[in-house]
């Protein structure tokens, strides 16, 4: 396909800064999928990190019509362009580490936590917190 033929649709993922590819559906949509995997990712192992990637990736490319991860040649005046797929899964990889100093010392605060619970060191904690904690460890790779 020639690059000037590329015409951005609602499922695609469009690379750049600034409000143009924030607002875009694609993007919001691709953000969406990363903040729902992002804990699992951090927490992950690296054959687990591997697998959420490919799965955002892999939703994104099989909606109807499929999204495209699409970059501006030439800068922003430029046509769009796809993305090879190196490229989307680094990009995709670096969405989901974001934060991820932040989630890693939330993660270990949440088991030092149920850890303290369940040795009785605390009385009250959270039922529901713990279900939670519980419930999002045994989700499936993502949502629709």
């Amino acid at each position: 396909m020639n690059p000037s033929d590329i015409t951005p649709h609602d499922h695609d993922v469009l690379s750049g800064r600034g409000n143009g590819s924030n607002l875009h559906p694609g993007n919001i949509r691709f953000r969406q999928l990363v903040n729902v995997a992002r804990e699992r990712y951090v927490s992950g192992s690296k054959e687990d990190k591997k697998k959420y990637v490919y799965c955002i990736v892999h939703h994104i490319s099989s909606l109807n019509p499929p999204g495209r991860f699409l970059e501006k040649l030439d800068g922003k005046d430029g046509p769009w362009s796809i993305m090879s797929e190196k490229v989307v899964i680094n990009k995709t990889r670096q969405a989901l580490r974001e934060k991820a100093p932040e989630i890693e010392k939330a993660l270990r605060e949440k088991a030092s936590a149920i850890e303290k619970a369940q040795r009785g060191k605390f009385k009250k904690v959270s039922n529901t917190f713990h279900s939670q904690y519980t419930e999002n460890q045994n989700l499936e790779c993502l949502t629709s």
